[in-house]
């Protein structure tokens, strides 16, 4: 899947010496998404169409079987790159799209190598065969007057957004551990096939104009909304948030007391808010038995000491963090004994910086 913006920023920082044969390989359907300015540095190919019916197209007339046939089309991304002598080959998640550039969670892996080794003319050799009749890919024309083909998912997405623009409000009743939460959409919600639910619970309805969600627990209230939309074998779900009222006052302190549970989740809390890198806090974590410092009265403490000095130095806004912690967590049994007293002086020390 691509953006045309992604490929022009592509494009636009691509030698444009004929003999460097930039390449860009996609699937047919994403052809209308691109304009012929955006790819005047590439070549562009596509899977030919024997290639993607693949077994449909060589069984024909078989009704059972044909259902178990799929089609077949790209689906890996790589990118590869050189540059005078060297070459980077990167392989992983990232479309040349805007929601896997700016939006999504990604992963590529990045590799090194020596241009001789690795190269466009390599790479498309393999990919191509040594003839045409051994390419399963077709140099595609890039036009102006393509209009995208809209998927199910494209429709899905307009439906939300539509959703989106709805003005809405919920309202919370209830007390103790049970209450309902009451929403209303004001304006025309025509589709049958969109569902909500509560971010932090499973009961899923029928979006509409008034709907109420009951017996809740008061860890399962929020502002934030799972949306659905449905359309055959396809289906998007999105995030909503919705302004509402009468939340209870001491929910944050609840679900703070539920997610810290005791000592050992505090002291790992702690970490993770002093620490300069999340990945390597959690790995400390993990291993904090072995290399972990006792505090008070026996409870294991990984560096914290040395993490504290080192935020009073650099980040010392990283201590309003904690003061919040320390203020909602209401359960004893929870903080271990000292560090009150520890976190004070840090605290004096930063109020005079």
């Amino acid at each position: 899947f691509l953006s045309n913006g992604i490929i022009k920023k592509l494009n636009d920082i691509a030698l444009s010496n004929p003999y460097h044969n930039n390449t860009l390989i996609t699937r047919k359907s994403e052809i209308a998404k691109l304009k012929p300015s955006s790819v005047t540095n590439f070549e562009t190919y596509v899977m030919k169409d024997i290639i993607v019916d693949g077994e449909e197209a060589l069984s024909e007339g078989e009704q059972e079987e044909d259902l178990l046939k799929q089609k077949q089309d790209i689906h890996a991304k790589l990118y590869l790159k050189t540059k005078y002598s060297n070459s980077e080959l990167f392989i992983g998640s990232l479309n040349a799209s805007n929601n896997a550039c700016y939006g999504n969670v990604e992963f590529l892996f990045k590799l090194y190598g020596k241009r001789r080794y690795l190269n466009v003319d390599l790479l498309r050799k393999d990919l191509f065969g040594d003839s045409d009749k051994d390419n399963p890919f077709e140099k595609a024309e890039i036009r102006d007057d393509e209009e995208p083909e809209l998927t199910a998912a494209d429709n899905l997405e307009k439906i939300i957004k539509k959703i989106c623009r709805l003005k809405s409000h919920a309202c919370i009743s209830g007390g103790g551990d049970v209450y309902s939460i009451d929403i209303q959409f004001e304006g025309p919600i025509e589709n049958d096939n969109v569902f909500i639910k509560p971010l932090l619970s499973n009961q899923e309805k029928a979006l509409s104009n008034h709907l109420v969600f009951e017996n809740l627990k008061m860890l399962q209230l929020s502002e934030f909304y799972i949306i659905k939309a449905i359309s055959g074998e396809e289906s998007v779900y999105r995030l909503i948030k919705i302004k509402t009222e009468n939340m209870p006052e001491n929910r944050e302190s609840s679900i703070v007391n539920d997610i810290i549970k005791d000592k050992n989740g505090f002291i790992q809390y702690i970490s993770f808010v002093l620490g300069d890198d999340y990945l390597l806090s959690l790995l400390e974590n993990k291993n904090n038995m072995k290399y972990g410092f006792l505090f008070g009265n026996g409870e294991i403490i990984p560096a914290l000491y040395e993490k504290m000095l080192r935020a009073a130095a650099r980040s010392p806004q990283k201590f309003s963090d904690i003061k919040k912690i320390l203020d909602l967590i209401t359960e004893d049994n929870i903080i271990p004994d000292g560090f009150k007293e520890l976190y004070q002086a840090f605290e004096r020390v930063v109020a005079k910086k």
